[in-house]
């Protein structure tokens, strides 16, 4: 079975790409929906989705560079 690309990143780093492309998309659709098109409804699910990406992504963060020390630090201790 060959291994997909998936298969070979971390899921730190998958976890972090994703919040990331969602945080993105989220600011993306509230100044959509706040300076081009004044839909309230829509603003009002974007700014709500933007501030849960902004939590999520404080959280993605935190476990990268939590698995990023932990693995550095079992590389080290193999190394010696």
């Amino acid at each position: 079975m060959a291994l997909s690309v998936e298969d070979s990143t971390p899921l730190a780093s998958r976890t972090l790409f994703a919040s990331i492309k969602f945080n993105i998309f989220t600011f993306i659709l509230l100044l959509f929906s706040s300076h081009l098109m004044y839909i309230p409804i829509l603003r009002e699910y974007a700014k709500l989705g933007f501030d849960y990406g902004n939590t999520i992504l404080v959280f993605a963060l935190i476990y990268y560079l939590i698995s990023f020390a932990i693995i550095s630090l079992s590389a080290k201790r193999r190394k010696n």
